[in-house]
């Protein structure tokens, strides 16, 4: 039988405020990689999770939209452990505050030797995101009895992130030109950033039977992450190449904590979780809000 439910998730984030350091924070777009509060022997659990995703941060001047799928699969080969394996797949879509170029891009005139432009950010970026994330893990339930349960689990996680953020922005002319201070606009600058993480996490998540087809689920996770990212910046002109850096991203940590409250066949369930990175101060914040359509088999 197939269970329908609908989860609306409230996410704040902490992150800083740079976007070498909010990368670096790696922050993840992940539902708990429960597929039910409990299981039986010889019992598999599947949940599938279409989601729509909505990111704001006035101190970044960013609005983001998109959408997602997350797929849950388990199978119980006894009472008291489970594994079980999360993917998840997100794109969206939106604007930030504009970056203008990294790379120096030289003049084209008589001092090209050794004078470069001046650049000028001339409206928001536009930018495309998208994110792959995966788990396994060990699930085991030390309690298991009709006014409820206890599940604990552990494993690794891995994930793959990309982004574009394409910058319209104009060149200025330098000294010792005699037109220097004119303007010449209509040029895209497109900053990359494609990385890559793995790390482990552990949790627990309880099932309480209230009667009556009520019942509540709350959850706690912790995870950790680190890898390495890739940013290539490309400024659009022909006089100029590309710059591209490839760095470590430092180790990020992240807890959660949420709850299901299930009558019959629906659940609704709030996600509350912060992202603050180990290896910097908490300079701003990010509002995620994610709407979640589950089914359940």
């Amino acid at each position: 039988m197939i269970k329908r439910f609908i989860t609306a998730s409230v996410v704040s984030v902490a992150t800083v405020g740079t976007l070498g350091a909010a990368s670096n924070s790696n922050f993840q777009i992940a539902p708990p990689p429960i597929a039910y509060p409990y299981f039986e022997a010889g019992r598999g659990d599947g949940k599938i999770e279409p989601m729509l995703i909505s990111i704001e941060s006035k101190e970044a001047e960013m609005s983001l939209a998109g959408a997602g799928i997350n797929m849950v699969g388990r199978q119980a080969f006894s009472e008291w452990i489970a594994l079980d394996v999360q993917a998840g797949l997100f794109a969206l879509n939106g604007q930030t505050a504009g970056i203008p170029p990294i790379t120096p891009i030289p003049t084209t005139g008589a001092y090209s030797a050794y004078t470069y432009y001046y650049t000028r950010v001339d409206g928001k970026a536009q930018v495309n995101m998208t994110s792959f994330v995966m788990s396994f893990n060990i699930e085991l339930q030390p309690i298991k009895e009709d006014f409820g349960n206890l599940i604990l689990f552990f494993g690794p996680n891995f994930g793959v992130s990309s982004m574009t953020m394409r910058t319209p922005y104009s060149l200025i002319v330098p000294s010792p030109y005699s037109n220097a201070g004119d303007v010449f606009s209509g040029y895209t600058d497109t900053l990359t950033f494609s990385g890559s993480t793995s790390g482990a996490q552990f949790g627990m998540q309880a099932g309480f039977a209230l009667g009556h087809g009520l019942q509540i689920s709350p959850f706690f996770m912790m995870s950790s992450a680190s890898g390495t990212a890739t940013l290539t910046d490309d400024p659009g002109t022909g006089n100029a190449g590309t710059t591209s850096v490839t760095a470590d991203i430092p180790e990020s940590s992240t807890t959660s904590f949420g709850m299901d409250i299930v009558i019959d066949e629906m659940s609704l369930g709030t996600i509350f979780q912060n992202i603050q990175s180990q290896d910097s101060e908490e300079q701003g914040d990010i509002n995620i809000v994610m709407f979640r359509f589950g089914f359940h088999f």
